[in-house]
């Protein structure tokens, strides 16, 4: 009986281990991609020029500097194909974090009660939060609204959102996009709270979007920060 159960948790361990291989190649992967999308910006502010608007010159005439002219199109097409790509990874990534997510339920579910002792020994160290930038705030969350059922609470800074942070929400575009492409799926929500009693402190949250009676997957107002 403990053969089979060591080779059960040698084969879910090699699963979770293949999830969270999988979810750091996909972000090594988008990461490259908003490199490459930062360098075709930076490319076109150096030419007096966007990624959208008409090709002219600073009197609104055409650029009759051809050279110019062909290589700002070119800029913009991979870019457009680079966004594309972005909201796609953006996608695996969530659906990878999901593996990773079931993969470790599966080892828990199979493993033995731990002592209290082995819990708070490997209870998630919450601290490295601490210096995480929050890119928005929670501004109402509705009775009985998936929101609510999280635990999530008016006023919590946000930090994570599945796969989407400080750096890559792209004006809370990426958040809406991840809440969307999640519906029915937990996603990890790290939130830094203020409380009375403490000093503010970070809570992890599991919140599934879903249809409830109310409007949205969420039934909360979320609102960008600072």
């Amino acid at each position: 009986q403990n053969a089979s159960n060591d080779t059960t948790m040698s084969t879910e361990t090699q699963d979770l281990e293949a999830a969270r291989a999988k979810a750091k190649s996909l972000m090594a992967k988008k990461e490259e991609i908003e490199r490459e999308l930062k360098e075709i910006d930076d490319f076109l502010k150096e030419k007096g020029l966007g990624l959208k608007g008409g090709l002219v010159d600073e009197q609104g005439f055409p650029l009759n500097d051809v050279a110019k002219v062909i290589s700002a199109r070119e800029a913009r097409g991979k870019n457009a194909r680079l966004q594309n790509d972005h909201k796609d990874i953006m996608k695996q990534i969530e659906l990878a974090l999901f593996e990773v997510h079931a993969a470790s339920k599966n080892i828990k579910a199979s493993s033995p009660p731990p002592s209290v002792q082995h819990q708070e020994k490997n209870q998630e160290d919450l601290s490295k939060y601490n210096d995480h930038q929050a890119f928005a705030k929670v501004n109402e969350v509705s009775p009985s609204s998936p929101a609510s059922l999280a635990t999530l609470r008016s006023g919590d800074l946000i930090l994570h959102f599945g796969s989407v942070n400080h750096s890559n929400h792209n004006g809370l575009k990426a958040l809406s996009e991840v809440v969307r492409d999640s519906e029915n799926r937990s996603l990890r929500v790290v939130v830094k709270r203020s409380d009375p009693t403490a000093s503010n402190y970070v809570k992890v949250l599991n919140l599934t979007p879903k249809k409830w009676d109310g409007r949205g997957l969420l039934g909360c107002h979320i609102i960008p920060f600072p």
